[in-house]
């Protein structure tokens, strides 16, 4: 390993390197050692995962809208409907006579 090709752009110093005694894998323009590597894999593993965690729970938001928009829109309808029932319960109430009042059996 030659260590006279590192750069400014290297991502750890010759310094570093030697002190660390690791091998180093070259990446990009500059070294990179093992542990560092080891680091951004684990970092893009774990932004893997909290982008995969975040797409399902924007699919469980879209999917809890359209509940709640469908169960809105269903009591809306029931509301309609009592309403109504309550209108002609009212409207038959004010027809009835001492007849309608006697009970079944006279």
């Amino acid at each position: 390993m030659d260590m006279g090709v590192l750069s400014v752009k290297a991502w750890c110093s010759v310094d570093q390197i030697a002190a660390r005694r690791q091998p180093v894998l070259r990446v990009g323009n500059g070294f990179m050692s093992n542990t560092a590597m080891e680091n951004l894999t684990y970092i893009d593993k774990r932004l893997t995962d909290l982008e995969i965690k975040s797409s399902y729970a924007e699919d469980l938001l879209d999917t809890l809208n359209q509940t709640v928009f469908r169960q809105q829109a269903q009591i809306d309808m029931l509301v309609r409907e009592l309403r109504s029932l309550r209108e002609q319960a009212s409207e038959a109430s004010g027809r009835r006579g001492l007849a309608d009042d006697l009970p079944p059996h006279y």
